[in-house]
């Protein structure tokens, strides 16, 4: 019976080793823009508990081309994990940007850390809407 246990400990092991190593090379291939290696490493990292943030680079790498129901599937993901709304705040900076306010305006809200960029955005959609900027 403790032969088994240990075996399927040792497995159970060397599959959370082999996540951990794809999700650094996902991660590596995120910061040096290749998109194809991390398509690779996205599809090991299927059902683990790092594919939220596989998932996350893979948007963030081409946020400017990304289809909006994609990004507003990620974002209404059950996962409580901070990179769901860092994309928020990346894509509202973007939305900002580019002047795209009906987006900014109904994303904004959901947003749960501010910075002073989003807050100069909120400013520019209220001015558009020549609503009161009084805050």
């Amino acid at each position: 019976m403790r032969f088994l246990v240990y075996v399927l400990l040792l497995i159970s092991t060397s599959a959370y080793a082999n996540d951990d190593s794809d999700f650094l090379a996902a991660r590596d291939a995120f910061r040096i823009g290749n998109a194809k290696k991390m398509a690779q490493f996205a599809q090991r990292l299927k059902k683990s508990p790092l594919e939220v943030y596989v998932s996350y680079y893979q948007l963030r790498l081409d946020l400017e081309k990304a289809d909006v129901k994609t990004i507003k599937q990620f974002l209404a993901r059950p996962e409580d994990t901070p990179v769901v709304n860092r994309l928020r705040g990346d894509w509202l900076k973007l939305l900002g940007k580019k002047q795209q306010w009906d987006l900014f305006d109904v994303e904004y809200p959901r947003v749960l850390n501010e910075d002073t960029e989003l807050t100069c955005y909120v400013r520019q959609s209220k001015l558009r809407n020549h609503a009161d900027i009084a805050m």
